[in-house]
């Protein structure tokens, strides 16, 4: 697989001066089809960080509203040009040995992610969801696929994808490769006065009842997961309408281990 098989999704918000750094290292790597994802709801600002002529080679889709990580997933309907999908957040740079380490790892059958050493790392190994926003790889149809089935039975609604789309996906879709992210493969970016970002109270992950939520959503998603693969081995009518997508459900998720099924 060449990197201008791969579209990009990077998902923006309120760093406009991070995002000609990023895609000009995705297009010095390769990558053809970038897509950026940017939640801040106007792009007037975004628009004037790019030198002339790199703008052009790159699609900007401004979210009406901060949908968070659900940016990530947006552009996958019509506005991508290819199956494989590699995303990265607003605030690092996947150097080119990151994308090389990340490229070996992929098989086409699980998601591949680089994660930082440390506690992430070590969640990725213990917690049934992933981080993505480090650099990954997925199959486009693969989130679309969780999302059309999950909101067609009713099974979330949209302020919750909204919200925890990476979590729903990763969760509900149950198998990665996790690589350790190294200082030659991911680099944490500055914000405009050369400092970098720290977290403060408008964080999300700050706001009252978030973990609670957070994790009564993933516990759920879980239970969904494992009745889908029940209904999947049962060959129950169901599912027929995607059933033949949904061959990732034959492999034990990290989150069937935690509900005893594995």
């Amino acid at each position: 697989m060449n990197p201008e098989d791969v579209s990009v999704c990077l998902v923006s918000y309120a760093r406009p001066w991070n995002i000609p750094i990023i895609c000009k290292s995705l297009l010095d790597y390769g990558f053809r089809d970038i897509v950026v994802a940017d939640n801040w709801q106007d792009d007037r600002l975004l628009k004037t960080q790019f030198e002339p002529g790199l703008l052009s080679r790159i699609r900007l889709e401004c979210s009406d509203s901060n949908v968070r990580t659900a940016a990530r997933y947006a552009p996958l309907g019509n506005m991508v040009k290819n199956d494989v999908i590699a995303t990265v957040d607003d605030d690092y740079v996947v150097t080119h040995k990151g994308w090389d380490r990340l490229f070996d790892a992929w098989d086409g059958t699980r998601i591949v992610a680089q994660v930082p050493p440390g506690s992430q790392l070590a969640n990725a190994h213990k917690v049934p969801f992933l981080n993505l926003g480090y650099g990954s790889l997925f199959r486009r149809d693969w989130p679309c696929l969780v999302f059309a089935y999950l909101i067609a039975g009713g099974l979330i609604d949209r302020v919750e994808w909204d919200t925890f789309a990476d979590r729903i996906f990763t969760t509900f879709f149950g198998s990665w490769t996790a690589i350790e992210a190294t200082e030659e493969s991911l680099v944490k970016l500055k914000n405009y006065d050369g400092k970098y970002s720290e977290t403060d109270g408008s964080s999300i992950h700050l706001k009252d009842g978030y973990w609670v939520t957070q994790w009564d959503l993933v516990m759920r998603v879980m239970i969904m997961r494992r009745q889908a693969r029940i209904l999947m081995q049962d060959r129950d009518p169901s599912l027929s309408e995607f059933r033949e997508q949904m061959g990732f459900l034959s492999r034990i998720g990290y989150g069937d281990y935690l509900l005893g099924n594995g």
